[in-house]
């Protein structure tokens, strides 16, 4: 009878204090901050960064577009996409390589008459 009685006392004091630590105050609101991940690009949006990228790449000495490094806006893709998007990285570098010889050859012919 002694075990109960303690208990009995031991709850009511741990009740009484609990109920006596709150304060009168409320609680002041949390800040809350949300994270938001930013939204992963698809296969197609990294492809065409990687093809920017190689299309801006610069020329070694001997007038080629090494493969390797692969640039930071390739990482996402495959070995295979990213040999897609190098090719057409190349071809796209050629294509503003031509229209602006093409530009040049037009100034000068300006500049002859």
């Amino acid at each position: 009878m002694r075990t109960r009685t303690a208990a009995a006392i031991a709850a009511t004091l741990l009740l009484a204090l609990t109920a006596c630590s709150g304060e009168d105050e409320p609680d002041k609101p949390a800040v809350t901050v949300t994270a938001t991940k930013s939204p992963a690009l698809s296969k197609a949006e990294i492809a065409k960064q990687c093809t920017d990228a190689v299309a801006l790449l610069e020329p070694n000495d001997k007038g080629e577009i090494p493969s390797e490094p692969v640039p930071a806006q390739c990482k996402g893709l495959g070995t295979d996409e990213y040999l897609d998007a190098y090719y057409d990285g190349i071809q796209q570098a050629n294509k503003l390589a031509r229209q602006d010889l093409q530009r040049q050859i037009e100034e000068a012919e300006q500049q002859d008459q």
